[in-house]
């Protein structure tokens, strides 16, 4: 993922980038996700917690299980695991960051389905 397609959390504090591992994006079948992390100012993120959320605003829906996070081979790289969008529509998935600049959050909207 290149560092234009980061974009910076709502405190500033880092830039992240999150896409789906396989494009489109499946309804039903658990899938992975690829999560980028670097500081605000493009310093490498060395994460004290991750976590993710993710919600259907229409109908009040969430993610039916927390995804896993993983390290992968690339500094500030990460595998989300097990991401499962259970309906179509247009879903938000919210980023928790703690690291050295502190807590911060980044959301981002996906559609799923036709």
């Amino acid at each position: 993922m290149a560092d234009s397609e980061l974009r910076l959390s709502e405190g500033r504090h880092y830039r992240v980038g999150l896409k789906p591992r396989h494009e489109p994006v499946p309804v039903g079948p658990a899938h992975e996700w690829v999560l980028r992390v670097v500081r605000g100012d493009g310093g490498a993120f060395s994460p004290k917690r991750i976590s993710i959320e993710g919600g259907l605003p229409a109908v009040g829906d969430g993610l039916e299980r927390a995804p896993r996070i993983t390290p992968s081979l690339r500094p500030g790289e990460f595998i989300v695991e097990g991401v499962r969008f259970h309906a179509p529509g247009d879903w938000v998935l919210r980023v928790e960051l703690d690291g050295e600049r502190g807590e911060d959050v980044a959301h981002f909207r996906v559609h799923v389905g036709p």
